[in-house]
């Protein structure tokens, strides 16, 4: 009977075979990347990643056929300036102006309530859209 166990039988001819352990382990690895390439990924529905109350709700809106609209943020940041100051307003306006240019984007709103930072150095801008980018003013 052998004293030593499975392990320590697998850790001593690895080390006396190295090359061949190395060389085993990278052509594993390159099996396992091959059959994930080839398998795929299966992307999950909101309803499906959900978990409780939102799992059920999310379920529901799936099975009446609602298409929830895709919504983006931006969010207009200072340092140094506050909503009240004339320049941060016109950086807040050339975004919007820009924003208006873009087919996708619908519903643009923003200066609402919960829309400005308590400390007023930031603004929000609302919109339905998929194409949106942040501008930063500092």
């Amino acid at each position: 009977m052998n004293r030593y166990n499975f392990a320590a039988r697998a850790a001593r001819w690895s080390a006396l075979h190295w090359k061949t352990a190395v060389a085993v382990w990278i052509a594993f690895v390159a099996l396992a990347i091959g059959l994930g390439t080839t398998v795929g990924t299966h992307t999950l529905s909101a309803s499906e990643q959900s978990t409780g109350e939102t799992a059920r709700a999310e379920q529901i809106l799936a099975s009446a056929g609602f298409k929830t609209p895709a919504s983006e943020s931006v969010l207009v940041r200072s340092s140094t300036r506050t909503v009240a100051d004339p320049a941060f307003r016109s950086t807040v306006q050339s975004v919007l102006a820009k924003l208006r240019t873009m087919p996708q984007a619908t519903n643009l709103r923003t200066g609402a309530a919960g829309e400005v930072s308590k400390d007023r150095r930031a603004q929000l801008i609302e919109s339905r859209s998929s194409a949106l980018r942040a501008r930063r003013m500092s």
